[in-house]
């Protein structure tokens, strides 16, 4: 089928479907548009009957309203008014009002007074008792919220529905109580329909409904039910289709109470229908009659301006095809589409006549390139590609890809095979659109050849028909150059290299070149070492034999000796490296005189000591000055206490006042010290975590009640914010705990009154991670970089706000780090700072490492234990004299013994007036001998033991202590300088307190023991060999009627305990002669004191390891001047608890 016959089936089919859519689409459309006129007909007619209806409404609504509102109804209802009836409501006058009922009814709704008109008279007539009924049981016609409320509407009684008003009756000016209802009502018969029908000129119809089983169609209330109706509820009707000519509108009215009563109809011819089909009839008609009148001239018009010249187009064609010859021509007039194709199939057969012209050329060209030396590719547009031999060769390209004469696809081949030394890469493919010559240098991957790439058009009369490529091979030429540049190069590096350095013929052994170092070292210059042989100046021990080129050998940071010029041998370290250099080997030999290398070692090891034996020297200076320093200021926070307390009779407020002051003075030096001793051991990498796992709830609540009293003065609000995820972290508790307080404390210090202060955790993957936020004043970013630097404050003038020594931040850091954690902030000048912090959930432990450690430290009390035991054998009995004991005030002689081991007085004295207050009797001792001796002697309840005490220190006084059998059972609280709770508690002490003691953790201590011992006698030795150490802990325990055995020495101490064999042993370390180490080895080196419980009190900062030996025969450990009363009565307590056995004659706590 051809285009004249295809493009008039295209139009007809066109056309009929055309006219078959615009049908449809035209009878849809229109149909819906009259539909919905009719509809709307319907609606206005609807709306015009029950306008008429709510009309009728209104009137009795007027009516009753007019009369309910007057003061002769008022009196009426009220019996008040007898004539009201024949003078306001004749038949005559009823009839006025268009209701047919007039009902009167008192303020009880009972019913008063009822008129009733006959229809079309103006005669009375009875009332039928189930109207009235009907009326009276609608509550909604008495329900009167307000005296002006009105209610009407229709209501369904047994004689047909009713339109009825009914209005409270009050009295014309407003006032009064409601005295009755009056209601109007209007039967709705065929007569009302009828005049409603008059009234609109509309054909109505009426029917009431059941209302048991009436269902509106609508479901909704009518306008004439009043103020139930809703707006756009007024107009929902149902339409129904009686015929062709006639259509039917239904509206369901509800009665007063919203419930369907009244079904009116409203009948109308279909005007609006009839009309609609008619016009759209003959506007198909129309449609069709236009269709066909435009598919003719359509037709008409394609043939004569397109189809005619196709065809003629095609004929041409043909007649050119038959003759074979591509200079014919087409010719055609015209200015469109058609007249440009024949233009272009001129222009395409012109196009071929020259490509065939092209072709001839080439296949001359083609036959002499293979004579060229260079390879050679020619892209002929469009047509073919051309390549020599030599090109195929040099670039490896395979029959493959010739066959698919693409030039595109062999400069990728040749972009695949060419390396990027030199961007040829890049640049090649740019050649690929070049216009003029272009030339680039390619190095093949592999260094396998180096080409020159040269690229250019290929023209013809002018015009760029093609592009010429030719490759030609520079690889020995870019092999001289590259040889010259690393020979430059070589030379540049031997001329900066900082070791002597030669270069030699492998060959001949000559040198060839040397650098300036190796001229410095030799005394030579270069001119007289070149052509010298390497063994004249370097090995000559292996003249003849080269280590490298006889014997294969390797030399490699190797000693050698160098012959300088004046035959000086000079020890080397040297290094040999063969190169090649245009095919010939050399070796470069470099070497470094040693003898610079070696003073250099010297002095760095010289430095090394220097730097450790400072390092000492400092960490003595630091223990030394923590001893001297917390000794004294034991005393000093101890009395001061004790005189506030009360302890020292009683005291002005302006006394307490100042006393005060020296205690939290003290307290704040003493905190001092501690940051500096635990900066110095992070630095000196001494500092050790105890890592436990513990609850993280419990930690805040512990931090929660030290900053508690800071938050309250100060007038701030603080929050902690717990995940519940967090339960429980593995770390060390003290450490954590103080990282916490430290946070704290800063907010507090930086926030002014009325802030807020927020301490959150949360798990984050495997991390614990710590918040502390404040609304303070924050830091400015000029001085973020200042924070973590010990001592170090930001406001660091002369005339700063805010106290303290810059310690604890940096302490927080390092305390983090310790933990493998990491600490950040936020802040912000004048908006707050956030801390944050997070450390491992759980830490790994070396199980392995830690089960050796544990086994090396029983083999060592083992040993130890053997040591004392056999030197107590040995030494002979020193008859200590019992030292005098301190009774407390009102003493029976028969409280509770302390025996402190102090050698500081000061400390001693301060334990003993602390003891004595609280009731205990007190003997002190200041050695570690004498603690030994009286603990035996005066079975104490417990001993406070120092540490650092001269001769036996605290640790062999614990430990000689827990050996012996007599004093095994004496409790033994350390009170000590040294910070090492688990070597105190390994020694078997029951406490370790840190000097300044703090009372209340030291009676605390004593109380446990106490009530360990029951109702029994409790003795306690107090070793100590400072005497206001020992009266100190016998005045905090002889409240509480310890028996307080005193020794002022570790020998005393011993004897005392072999002797009394004391329930409890407080037992200072650091005494002379024998210390409290040596008074634990005593007692553990006997059967009947190897079980007495003993508390270490020392100034003695303790490291872990002595922590951890003291634990092991010490029941605890605790500091000089960090403990108080109660703090050694809980110590004691706490032994009592944990060793009812052992701890022998308890008196009660």
């Amino acid at each position: 089928m051809k285009i004249h016959e295809k493009t008039l089936v295209i139009l007809v089919i066109t056309f009929l479907f055309l006219s078959i859519f615009l049908a449809v689409a035209t009878k849809q459309i229109m149909g819906d548009s009259f539909e919905q006129l009719e509809k709307e007909e319907v609606s206005r007619n609807m709306g015009r009957a029950k306008a008429a209806m709510d009309a009728r409404l209104e009137t009795l609504k007027v009516s009753v309203d007019d009369y309910a509102v007057w003061d002769d109804t008022y009196l009426f209802v009220q019996g008040q008014f007898d004539d009201y009836v024949e003078s306001s409501f004749g038949p005559e006058v009823v009839t006025t009002f268009d209701a047919n009922l007039v009902l009167f009814y008192d303020s009880t709704n009972e019913l008063y007074f009822a008129a009733a008109v006959e229809k079309g008279t103006t005669k009375h007539e009875n009332i039928s008792t189930m109207v009235l009924d009907c009326i009276a049981s609608n509550e909604l016609l008495f329900s009167h919220p307000a005296p002006d409320s009105q209610v009407a509407g229709i209501i369904n009684s047994p004689e047909g529905p009713l339109l009825i008003s009914s209005h409270p009756i009050i009295k014309s000016s407003g006032e009064g109580p409601i005295a009755g209802t009056l209601i109007f009502a209007k039967v709705i018969d065929d007569e009302f329909i009828k005049e409603l029908a008059e009234t609109t000129s509309l054909s109505l119809n009426a029917e009431a409904l059941d209302q048991e089983n009436a269902v509106s169609s609508t479901g909704v209330k009518s306008s004439s039910t009043a103020e139930a109706a809703t707006p756009e509820d007024d107009n929902s009707f149902d339409i129904s289709y009686v015929s062709e000519s006639s259509v039917v509108g239904t509206s369901v009215l509800n009665d007063i109470n919203g419930k369907p009563v009244l079904s009116l109809d409203v009948e109308m011819p279909r005007d609006v229908y009839q009309h609609g089909q008619s016009a759209i009839e003959y506007l198909l008609g129309s449609i069709l009659i236009v269709g066909l009148a435009f598919t003719f001239v359509l037709s008409f018009s394609l043939e004569k301006s397109v189809l005619s010249r196709i065809s003629l187009l095609s004929t041409n064609l043909t007649e050119i095809t038959k003759k074979g010859s591509l200079s014919s021509r087409i010719s055609m007039e015209g200015k469109d589409e058609v007249s440009d194709l024949a233009g272009n199939i001129n222009s395409m057969l012109k196009a071929l006549e020259d490509k065939e012209e092209v072709l001839k050329n080439l296949d001359i060209i083609e036959s002499s390139l293979e004579s060229m030396n260079a390879g050679i590719m020619i892209d002929c547009k469009n047509s073919r590609v051309i390549m020599n031999n030599k090109f195929i060769e040099m670039w490896k390209i395979s029959a493959d890809l010739i066959s698919q004469n693409s030039a595109a696809k062999v400069i990728e081949h040749i972009i695949s095979q060419a390396g990027d030394g030199s961007g040829g890469t890049v640049k090649i493919k740019k050649l690929q659109r070049v216009s003029d010559r272009d030339q680039v240098t390619l190095y093949l991957k592999n260094n396998e050849a180096v080409y020159d790439w040269d690229a250019g058009p290929l023209l013809q009369n002018g015009k760029m028909i093609g592009t010429v490529y030719c490759t030609t091979d520079i690889t020995s030429v870019k092999l001289r150059e590259l040889e010259e540049e690393n020979k430059k190069r070589l030379e540049t590096v031997l001329a900066s290299i900082i070791s002597g350095v030669v270069l030699i013929d492998a060959e001949t052994s000559t040198i060839v070149d040397a650098n300036p170092i190796a001229e410095e070292m030799i005394g030579l210059p270069k001119e007289k070492i070149i052509g010298k042989l390497c063994h004249h100046f370097i090995c000559p021990a292996d003249k003849g034999k080269c280590p490298i080129r006889d014997l294969g050998a390797k030399v490699d940071r190797s000693e050698r000796v160098l012959i300088n010029k004046d035959g000086n041998r000079i020890p080397i370290l040297k290094s040999v490296v063969p190169i090649t250099i245009s095919d010939k080997i050399y070796f470069v030999e470099s070497f470094v005189d040693l003898t610079r290398i070696k003073q250099a070692e010297e002095s760095l090891i010289q430095s090394k000591i220097t730097a450790e034996t400072a390092n000492r020297a400092k960490s003595e200076f630091l223990a030394t000055m923590s001893h001297e320093l917390r000794t004294p200021l034991n005393s000093v926070i101890g009395f001061a206490d004790l005189m506030i307390a009360g302890n020292a009779g009683e005291i002005s407020e302006k006394q307490k006042r100042f006393l005060g002051n020296i205690s939290i003075s003290g307290k704040h030096l003493l905190a001092l010290i501690n940051n500096i001793l635990d900066i110095s051991k992070i630095e000196a990498g001494k500092m050790e975590l105890s890592f436990e796992t513990f609850a993280v709830t419990e930690t805040f609540n512990e931090v929660k009640q030290l900053i508690s009293p800071l938050v309250e003065k100060k007038g701030l609000k603080i929050e902690f914010c717990i995940d519940e995820k967090l339960v429980n972290i593995c770390a060390d508790k003290v450490r954590f705990k103080q990282i916490l307080f430290n946070l704290a404390s800063n907010a507090i210090k930086f926030t002014p009154a009325d802030g807020k202060i927020t301490i959150s955790s949360k798990m984050y993957g495997k991390m614990a991670q710590f918040t502390v936020r404040d609304t303070g004043i924050g830091i400015a970013e000029k001085d973020q970089h200042k924070l973590f630097k010990p001592f170090t404050q930001l406001d660091s003038a002369a005339n700063r706000q805010y106290e303290g020594t810059g310690l604890g931040l940096s302490l927080v850091k390092s305390f983090v780090e310790l933990h493998k954690g990491k600490i950040w902030f936020e802040s912000e000048a004048g908006k707050g700072t956030a801390f944050t912090f997070e450390i491992p959930l759980v830490t790994d432990f070396n199980k392995e490492d830690t089960a050796e450690a544990v086994n090396k430290d029983s083999e060592t009390i083992k040993k130890d234990a053997e040591v004392i035991s056999e030197n107590a054998e040995n030494v002979p009995a020193q008859n200590i004299p019992i030292p005098q004991i301190i009774e407390p005030a009102n003493s029976k002689s028969d409280e509770p013994l302390i025996l402190v081991v102090e050698d500081d007085d000061a400390s001693r004295e301060l334990l003993e007036v602390t003891l004595t207050q609280e009731g205990y009797r007190v003997a002190s001792v200041p050695s570690g001998k004498e603690a030994l001796e009286l603990a035996n002697e005066m079975k104490p309840l417990a001993i406070t033991l120092d540490i650092m005490m001269p001769g036996m220190n605290g640790w062999d006084v614990l430990k000689y202590l827990k050996l012996e059998k007599q004093t095994h059972d004496i409790p033994v609280i350390i009170i000590s300088m040294l910070d090492e709770k688990d070597l105190g508690i390994v020694w078997g002490a029951v406490e370790h307190f840190i000097k300044p003691i703090q009372k209340d953790k030291l009676l605390s201590t004593l109380e446990k023991i106490k009530e360990k011992e029951a109702k029994s006698s409790f003795s306690v030795l107090m070793v100590d060999d400072e005497k206001s150490a020992v009266e100190l802990v016998t005045s905090m325990l002889n409240e509480k009627e310890f028996n307080v055995l005193k020794a002022y020495g570790g020998q005393e101490a011993i004897d005392i305990a072999f002797k009394e064999l004391p329930n409890l042993i407080i037992l200072d370390l650091m005494m002379p002669d024998i210390s409290g180490y040596d008074v634990i080895k005593a007692l553990k080196s006997r059967p009947d004191t190897i079980d007495i419980p003993i508390i270490i009190c020392t100034a003695k900062d303790l490291d872990p390891y002595e922590i951890k030996e003291l634990d092991k025969n010490v029941s605890s450990i605790m500091h000089k001047g960090m403990f108080t009363k109660d703090d050694l009565l809980k110590c004691i307590k706490q032994l009592q608890k944990a060793n009812p056995k052992e701890v022998r004659d308890t008196p009660g706590i």
